[in-house]
């Protein structure tokens, strides 16, 4: 997942830097989506581990 995200925000500042406003938007929520996936992974990892 870090690879990708990795990816994701490599490619929104690409998108800026060319002046694509929509395609940086677009690049932006999917590294936003990822980041919290993984940080909402973690959050249910130790109520996971409990059970």
């Amino acid at each position: 997942m870090d690879l990708i995200w990795m990816y994701a925000t490599y490619m929104t500042v690409a998108k800026v830097m060319k002046k694509d406003i929509q395609a940086h938007r677009n690049w932006m929520l999917r590294s936003y989506a990822i980041t919290f996936a993984a940080v909402t992974l973690r959050l249910y990892q130790v109520p996971l581990m409990i059970l």
